[in-house]
């Protein structure tokens, strides 16, 4: 509707457990993640405080999960969807 959106791309890694997550989350090859991670504070946060931070939103998660990589560029068809993806943007 007139604009690009910000991203080309998102990438949504899948690791098999969470201590799999807090490893790629220590060693830099994750920006955020929404799991459990164990001692966050000290294997992400405390790294760089300056940019590292968490986020415990109250009440249960809420994630947004497509279904193909065909969806994500379809979202405008869905007005909630679209709403969604403006707001992250």
């Amino acid at each position: 509707m007139g604009c690009a959106p910000a991203a080309s791309l998102i990438n949504v890694p899948s690791y098999a457990s969470n201590t799999d997550a807090a490893t790629a989350l220590a060693a830099g090859q994750l920006d955020w993640a929404g799991n459990d991670i164990a001692n966050v504070n000290k294997i992400f946060v405390n790294v760089d405080k300056a940019t590292n931070h968490t986020y415990f939103a109250p009440g249960s998660t809420v994630t947004l999960e497509f279904t193909s990589q065909v969806a994500i560029h379809e979202h405008r068809r869905s007005p909630s969807v679209s709403a969604a993806w403006t707001a992250v943007r």
